[in-house]
């Protein structure tokens, strides 16, 4: 039998996007579902209340084909930094757009999906490459 290694690298490559490209959708379905609608603040280290809905709607995933790696997470609202999901994410301090100061107590939810839904990694992995 003849060892077709250029075969074998498109399998491995096109197995391991189909499996991250998975786990991407698993996570940002998961960080979606954390968000729940509220008119006050969350409680620190609770995933945010979503007041308008925007942040629960600009969560993606897509895979980078160079890096072969999947990226999960919200949109950028504004060009700031640090920004409002990271802010939201880890906490921090910020001047919002009137100048004024305003501090993030640090309401995870993309961590909180990846350690929920990577339990699936392994199995979705063991299934990815096909001949």
């Amino acid at each position: 039998m003849f060892f077709d290694r250029e075969n074998v690298i498109k399998h491995v490559k096109d197995g391991t996007k189909s499996a991250l490209s998975k786990l991407g959708s698993y996570v940002r379905r998961t960080a979606k579902g954390l968000i729940r609608p509220g008119k006050k603040a969350a409680k620190p280290g609770n995933p945010p209340h979503s007041h308008a809905g925007q942040l629960k709607e600009l969560i993606y995933f897509g895979y980078d084909e160079q890096t072969e790696s999947m990226v999960v997470g919200p949109q950028l609202f504004k060009r700031r930094n640090p920004t409002v999901p990271d802010l939201l994410e880890h906490g921090g301090t910020t001047t919002d757009y009137r100048g004024r100061r305003a501090t993030y107590r640090g309401n995870p939810f993309m961590l909180p999906a990846l350690e929920k839904e990577s339990a699936k990694a392994p199995s979705l992995f063991a299934n990815a490459i096909h001949n």
